[in-house]
């Protein structure tokens, strides 16, 4: 083996090693990420459900969240302010409500934006919540005659 061949192979032998360093710092980057947007779902999964669950558990202690107009329809600034009160966010949560197009209740949107100055992307979830959904319309079955 010539010195020529020698250098031919260490640096095509270096040069493979500098690639699957590379590729593997990619992984272990893709690996984080991915781990920080679990973290990110499942805090506003919770933030849902306590938000689903509260306004369930209010059917009870009889808080008034519907309009007065007897059309069993969500009162948005009256859900605001129970669920802002009962359920505050933690840091990097943002909770925003809609009425629904249809006037059939309300969506809750959750952003969850990143403490990470590399993750520049907030994640969402979004659910439509209705009064007879969560239990505040109680309608007859009965038939008239």
């Amino acid at each position: 083996m010539n010195f020529t061949e020698i250098m031919v192979g260490s640096v095509v032998l270096l040069g493979s090693f500098s690639v699957g360093i590379q590729v593997f710092g990619q992984a272990a980057n893709s690996v984080r990420i991915g781990l920080h947007q679990e973290r990110q779902l499942a805090i506003a999964d919770v933030q849902l459900l306590a938000s689903q669950r509260f306004l369930t558990a209010a059917v009870d202690g009889q808080v008034g969240l519907l309009n007065s107009d007897g059309d069993c329809r969500f009162d948005l600034a009256a859900v605001q302010t129970a669920i802002q009160k009962a359920l505050p966010l933690p840091e990097g949560v943002q909770r925003h409500w809609q009425p629904d197009s249809a006037g059939s209740g309300l969506w809750l949107e959750l952003v969850v934006s990143s403490a990470d100055a590399a993750q520049s992307s907030a994640l969402r979830r979004r659910q439509l919540i209705t009064p007879a959904g969560t239990g505040w319309c109680r309608f007859s079955l009965e038939q008239e005659p």
